[in-house]
């Protein structure tokens, strides 16, 4: 997702009185002619030498006089070193929170393109702290578990014990990130959007219409009518760990957000959430902190809020009106005439019978169409 560099990071810093030391060793001079001729004292040439001391312009200019090449070469060493000096304190600091990096599923993150694809070996591990951190935008671990992990107290999901701290915040993260870009090119194009909630209920009534169609043709104009609303769509990939189907949430009071994975592959199970997390911007938006996280995979545990927004989703999709014709569909004839006359796609009709237990899991997943996400979506 982000290109983090690939800059070599040596274990050694080598000062210009190295490089010092061989133009005396070259001239078979000794270090304390040299610094006579640098008009500088026995000490203070010896500190330069073993980088004890910092080589200043002035420096870089008698250099050049007596030794050569020119006043920049010296400068340019000196800047080299000292940025290696960084680099290796930087390395010990990094070292400190190796730990850290056991709340991740790093692998996962690999595939995710948020760590660089390397064996998780002992020298690497201060590299992905590294990674982490730059991704999170925090300065160190215990800013993470500030900024993301206390974020734990406003998920409103049902409970899920093999959920990953670490995956859930980089997913969300990931879709922060999606966003911050978004908000940069509406600012450079001078442009504000306000969320208006009956405009996205209007929107949310349009793109019933798209549920016929493949995503891959629709992605760009699901985004682009959501955010005449006011609300930002996101595509991220899923994060197996997370168990996270969607999200929707307020990045600030005026920034809602709504952000699908697709964990569960087929075309059902993305209509029903992207309505599900719009139900829950529409019906549930008096607590901007709350974060509602779904995995549509799951049922279980619901709470009120998310019964509400079942029942919304629902609704929409296959209105009310129809569902007495719904429950009594048992052939793939009968769904995709039902789907036809309501103007929706079938696999959306199975997945709503599957659920109501009208049919078992295992019947008519062939009328289902499996939704991909790529990383550049």
């Amino acid at each position: 997702m982000i290109d983090y560099g690939k800059e070599f990071k040596p274990d050694w810093a080598s000062p210009p009185g190295e490089t010092i030391a061989e133009f005396i060793e070259e001239r078979n001079w000794k270090q304390k002619e040299l610094a006579a001729r640098l008009d500088i004292s026995d000490k203070h040439l010896n500190q330069l030498i073993k980088g004890k001391v910092a080589l200043t312009p002035d420096m870089a200019r008698r250099l050049a006089l007596v030794l050569g090449p020119t006043e920049d070469f010296w400068i340019k060493m000196e800047a080299i070193y000292r940025e290696q000096l960084r680099n290796l304190e930087s390395q010990k600091i990094y070292e400190q929170y190796i730990g850290w990096l056991d709340k991740f599923p790093l692998n996962d993150l690999k595939k995710a393109d948020i760590l660089t694809d390397l064996r998780t070996s002992k020298s690497l591990k201060p590299v992905f702290v590294r990674q982490l951190l730059r991704f999170f935008a925090v300065s160190s671990p215990e800013q993470w578990e500030s900024q993301y992990v206390q974020l734990q107290g406003n998920f409103r999901r049902a409970n899920n014990d093999n959920s990953n701290i670490g995956a859930i915040t980089a997913w969300l993260r990931q879709g922060e990130i999606l966003a911050e870009r978004l908000g940069g090119e509406l600012t450079g194009r001078n442009q504000t959007v306000r969320f208006s909630k009956s405009k996205f209920e209007k929107q949310l009534q349009a793109i019933r219409q798209l549920t016929t169609q493949n995503l891959s043709e629709i992605s760009e104009q699901l985004k682009e009518r959501f955010l005449s609303a006011g609300v930002m769509l996101a595509f991220v990939p899923s994060i197996p760990k997370a168990h996270v189907s969607g999200v929707a949430r307020w990045l600030s009071p005026g920034r809602p957000l709504i952000q699908l994975s697709l964990y569960g592959k087929f075309n059902d199970k993305f209509w029903f959430t992207l309505y599900h997390e719009s139900a829950h911007l529409l019906l549930h938006s008096d607590d901007k902190n709350i974060i509602f996280l779904d995995n549509a995979n799951q049922s279980e545990g619901e709470t009120e809020h998310e019964r509400e927004a079942n029942s919304w989703a629902e609704n929409i999709l296959i209105p009310q009106r129809y569902t007495p014709e719904l429950f009594h569909l048992q052939t793939v004839y009968d769904v995709e005439k039902f789907a036809s006359k309501i103007d929706i796609h079938p696999g959306i009709v199975v997945g709503r019978l599957q659920k109501e237990n009208v049919i078992s899991f295992d019947k008519m997943n062939g009328l289902k169409v499996s939704y991909e996400i790529s990383k550049n979506e």
